[in-house]
């Protein structure tokens, strides 16, 4: 069982080695990284008196330094970033909130200048803060963006529910704390009240920079599996414990794109489930750049010669490529290379040890249609890859959600749809070798997946200090003047 535990992991860290991932996309996509997008999330809101709103973040820009000066991360102003929302199931969105980005030097595209011996000539750097609440007057470089919500009528802005304006101001990075004395104060004036098209209720958006909400034991894991990865605490002989200073990308940043929407605005009265993803697409030629609905996808089951072709395809065009997902290749490998080796450990017989359900039902409602009773999203035979949420499920308090999500009872979690405090490196790892087989939902037995129910997990968890309970819920990023790194204990 050893041996078959670090050859998932193994699998899992050369492909992030490859960067063909979701936090450094398809190889062609991890040349831009401005355009990458990272993470995908959609949940009903659990922040107190927002339950009748659903959250929709994206993250770009992957494994941002926090001492990114003098630059720091803005985003492109020759991309469209967006997040859209399938309504019936048939891979094509029906609500796509679209977001523009410019940014200027102040004082008329100059930034702060400085006169010196009767020269005035502009500084080299983009602040010279502090900055406070109200007052940008020390910064030289501003950024802002508008959002557009394209339907199949037409296209509308988004409104500024505060000033009436189509704009909206992005924060700037976290500089450090010289430069923002009380950067979660100067971040939260730019969570704005918006108002969407053809939608009565009043709803929020925040896009700035917030911390790494991604968790995972890289670092060990490149160190030829550094560590036994099962769970230790089920008593498994040297399994790793639990510990977050096994997260290594725990003190790196990334730029989030936050939506609260009401639930009324984005699922129909006839079908509470929506099914969401983000993309970047070039404004200049219609190009899409990137892609994300369900994580880990390009990861561990697209083929290495299609992940470009994977992400630049819309979730309503994977017809010759769901193969990978029906017949995986992740899964097969490991009981190629270890079926022998776990059958003398555990003194069994078995004729593989990868799951035998062809084609994997499980895999298809986890990732290509909802599962049934849960979040299932069809359209006749149409089979895509995106984030599934069905609004009607009550949430999980904060306090009381499982990190694995629907795999262990608690149905508000992924793959019903993804809140931030879901572990999705274990989930999708269980449930890649036939956990879903184990839950009694009627895709497969557990016959079909006989290693189905091992705890495998790379030690790094999500605690719930990781994320907070009130929008845009993912926590303030780390400063650029440090800590840089967990230090080995």
């Amino acid at each position: 069982m050893r041996g078959l535990i670090c050859v998932a992991f193994l699998i899992l860290s050369v492909a992030v080695l490859l960067q063909a991932s979701s936090h450094g996309e398809a190889p062609g996509t991890s040349t831009t990284p401005q355009t990458d997008v990272t993470d995908v999330y959609a949940f009903r809101s659990y922040e107190d008196g927002r339950d009748s709103f659903v959250t929709l973040i994206a993250n770009f820009n992957p494994r941002e330094n926090s001492y990114g000066g003098p630059n720091f991360y803005p985003l492109s102003t020759k991309h469209y970033y967006e997040i859209h929302v399938d309504q019936t199931g048939d891979g094509k969105p029906e609500i796509t909130y679209q977001f523009i980005f410019h940014n200027e030097l102040t004082n008329n595209g100059t930034g702060i200048t400085l006169n010196i011996a009767g020269h005035t000539l502009p500084i080299a750097l983009k602040a010279a803060g502090p900055v406070t609440v109200g007052d940008n007057s020390a910064l030289g470089f501003l950024e802002y963006y508008r959002i557009n919500v394209v339907t199949p009528t037409g296209t509308g802005a988004a409104i500024h529910n505060g000033n009436g304006g189509t704009t909206f101001t992005k924060p700037f990075d976290y500089a450090g704390t010289k430069t923002f004395p009380a950067y979660d104060n100067y971040t939260h004036q730019y969570i704005h009240n918006v108002d969407f098209p053809n939608c009565s209720t009043t709803g929020k958006v925040f896009v700035g920079q917030r911390r790494e909400s991604f968790s995972i034991n890289i670092g060990k894991i490149f160190d030829l599996i550094n560590f036994v990865p099962i769970d230790g605490a089920f008593g498994f002989p040297g399994g790793i414990t639990q510990n977050a200073t096994n997260n290594v990308v725990y003190y790196t940043n990334i730029i989030s794109l936050a939506l609260e929407v009401p639930i009324s605005c984005v699922a129909t009265s006839t079908n509470p489930v929506i099914g969401v993803y983000a993309t970047t697409r070039a404004i200049r030629g219609d190009r899409q750049k990137s892609r994300l609905g369900n994580p880990l996808i390009n990861e561990l089951l697209i083929g290495l010669k299609d992940k470009d072709k994977w992400t630049r395809r819309n979730p309503g065009s994977d017809k010759n490529l769901l193969n990978y997902i029906m017949y995986p290749t992740f899964p097969a490998v490991i009981s190629l290379l270890f079926k022998d080796a776990v059958n003398g450990v555990l003194g069994t017989s078995f004729s593989t040890i990868a799951p035998t359900n062809f084609p994997r039902a499980d895999l298809v409602a986890a990732l290509l249609t909802g599962v049934p009773g849960l979040n299932y999203l069809k359209s006749g035979s149409k089979l895509a890859d995106i984030l599934r949420l069905n609004t009607s499920v009550p949430l999980t308090a904060r306090g009381s959600q499982n990190t694995f999500g629907v795999i262990a009872g608690d149905a508000a979690g992924y793959p019903n749809g993804r809140r931030p405090g879901d572990d999705v490196i274990d989930i999708v790892l269980r449930v890649a070798m036939g956990a879903l087989c184990h839950l009694s939902l009627g895709v497969c037995s557990p016959s079909d997946a006989v290693v189905g129910d091992q705890p495998i997990t790379d030690g790094a968890p999500i605690a719930d200090t990781d994320f907070r309970s009130h929008f845009p819920y993912l926590n303030t990023p780390n400063a650029g003047s440090g800590p840089y790194y967990y230090y080995d204990t």
